[in-house]
């Protein structure tokens, strides 16, 4: 089961310290160390730098190997 964001259920902000030894493959500093993902000048985006295929934040469905779902 997912988060409505689609990480793992409880897993720490991508980026925090909490994820650094649970193999979460986000950037750090893009993420602001937990914070979300900052922008030119330091302006909040508002979201966050998910790395695709990381096994914290990146657990949505995926299609199938052929390409179909």
């Amino acid at each position: 089961m997912t988060s409505n964001r689609g990480w793992l259920p409880n897993a720490p902000n991508p980026g925090s310290d909490a994820v650094l030894d649970l193999d979460c493959t986000c950037p750090v500093l893009a993420n602001n160390h937990g914070h979300q993902g900052l922008g030119r000048e330091g302006l909040l985006l508002g979201g966050w730098w998910i790395t695709e295929n990381c096994p914290l934040h990146d657990v949505r469905e995926k299609e199938g190997e052929d390409g179909h779902g």
